[in-house]
């Protein structure tokens, strides 16, 4: 009688390399790091002419949530895996955005596909939450003060939201292929850990100066410093 022991276990040992380690990650690797931003971009630059004039007429409240909003404050910091595949990406929780003094607070989040995002209306008058990104739109209709609605999100990528009744309000959200985001801190800090072994795609998206990326790599759990410089381009 003859015995395949031996051909099972080769095709057992075998097995990973011929699915190319798919799923079998390890390491648990950090990336940290700063934004620099070009010094015309500062946050505590001097506005002048027109838009100084019409910075004048705004009130307290929407002086301090502009100041607070600024673009500089909402930059999203993402890596993608090059050389290994996510198999799940969990839901990203607590996703708010809300309407006050005819802007959206924050003007920028993250979240992987299948979240939902809330849209809060603080403000005092009627506003609309609309998308007309292509393969990605939705509206959901003129809402009173106090009224939250939900949007959950399927398609990866950079989903426009505006108001139909305020032309000036803006909002992007990000939705990503990778669970290995964040946003940078005030200072623009940002770190992010439990990064497997490998190659990625580091990006950032900046509010005013669109999306930045580059290749890294990262192994032998360490904690790699990686300063990110952007410029002055369009979204």
């Amino acid at each position: 009688m003859k015995t395949y022991f031996p051909v099972y276990f080769t095709i057992l040992c075998l097995w990973p390399f011929c699915l190319g380690f798919k799923g079998m990650v390890s390491g648990n690797n950090t990336l940290k790091g700063q934004i620099i931003l070009p010094s015309e971009n500062s946050k505590f630059r001097v506005v002048q002419g027109k838009n100084y004039k019409a910075s004048n007429t705004l009130s307290a409240k929407k002086k301090e949530i502009d100041r607070l909003n600024h673009s500089d404050r909402h930059v999203i910091v993402s890596l993608h895996p090059l050389s290994f595949s996510v198999e799940t990406l969990p839901a990203t929780k607590g996703v708010v955005i809300t309407q006050q003094e005819k802007t959206f607070i924050p003007k920028v989040v993250a979240l992987t596909p299948g979240s939902s995002v809330a849209f809060l209306n603080e403000d005092i008058e009627m506003h609309n939450v609309q998308c007309l990104t292509p393969r990605s739109k939705f509206s959901k209709g003129r809402r009173s003060p106090g009224v939250t609605v939900r949007q959950t999100i399927n398609k990866v990528g950079r989903l426009k939201v505006t108001c139909d009744i305020h032309k000036e309000m803006l909002a992007y959200v990000l939705c990503l292929d990778t669970p290995y985001f964040t946003k940078a801190d005030a200072n623009g800090n940002f770190t992010i850990s439990g990064l497997p072994d490998g190659k990625y795609l580091l990006k950032t998206f900046h509010f005013d100066m669109g999306e930045r990326q580059e290749e890294v790599e990262l192994g032998g759990g360490r904690v790699i410093e990686k300063d990110v410089r952007l410029y002055m381009t369009k979204p």
